[in-house]
């Protein structure tokens, strides 16, 4: 794919499991994609300040990405999953948003007799690279349970929503409607009353996934790429 907004750089101080938490049966979306995700929303909405929904949240880390490198251009992050283990997960990874977590949660883990001393110089080095992104306040965030598959999700209005659908691997399906047949159909369905108008939509899933441009009612699609094993659409609200 060709990366329009964010340069190839080391994300690696971003990493899950190294400041932000890993949890086994989570999969962690790459930072890259998610960071250029989030800019071409960010132009096709025309707005310098976006409202964020992950309704798909996992393990939270792709909303706590953005809390990080792009907290100046988020108004409000909003985090939901039907499963209760994925919504505890996120709130943890969320929390980390904030410079004064952070640095506790640093804190603790520096004072473990069982962090070994590489894992305290790699967490510096880390912590080193990740603080200037923290001076300026975080967004508020809501992190919460909910079958996106059932409803919208209770949060007003958003600008821009983005989900990684399950890949049937390590996470599947689930909700009330999982056995409906169409489960990215009920997931448009979904997001469209909370999109405003304009609004962006950013869906991954296998390369298997086919989305076409007038295949979503209340959508046109206007951009798709591929990168790696992943594709990627974006639609905009009509």
């Amino acid at each position: 794919m060709e990366y329009r907004y964010t340069p190839r750089t080391d994300f690696t101080f971003l990493a899950s499991g190294n400041i932000f938490k890993h949890f086994s049966s989570m999969p962690s979306f790459p930072v890259r994609i998610g960071l250029e995700l989030f800019e071409r929303a960010r132009h096709l909405c025309g707005k310098d300040k976006l409202v964020f929904c992950d309704p798909c949240c996992g393990s939270g880390f792709s909303a706590a990405v953005l809390g990080v490198m792009k907290r100046e251009e988020l108004s409000a992050i909003f985090a939901s999953d039907v499963d209760e283990a994925c919504v505890e997960a996120a709130r943890c990874n969320l929390d980390l948003i904030e410079r004064e977590n952070l640095l506790a949660a640093r804190d603790r883990l520096l004072g473990k007799p069982e962090t070994s001393p590489e894992r305290a110089a790699q967490l510096t080095r880390s912590m080193d690279e990740l603080l200037p992104y923290l001076e300026t306040p975080a967004p508020p965030t809501s992190v919460f349970r909910h079958d996106i598959l059932a409803a919208p999700p209770p949060i007003g209005t958003a600008d821009y929503v983005f989900a990684d659908f399950p890949y049937g691997e390590m996470t599947a399906w689930k909700g009330g409607e999982e056995r409906s047949g169409d489960p990215v159909g009920r997931f448009f369905a979904s997001v469209l009353p909370i999109l405003q108008e304009g609004g962006v939509c950013a869906v991954c899933g296998r390369k298997e996934l086919k989305l076409r441009a007038d295949g979503v009612p209340g959508f046109r699609r206007v951009d798709r790429f591929s990168a790696g094993k992943r594709m990627a659409y974006l639609f905009q609200k009509i």
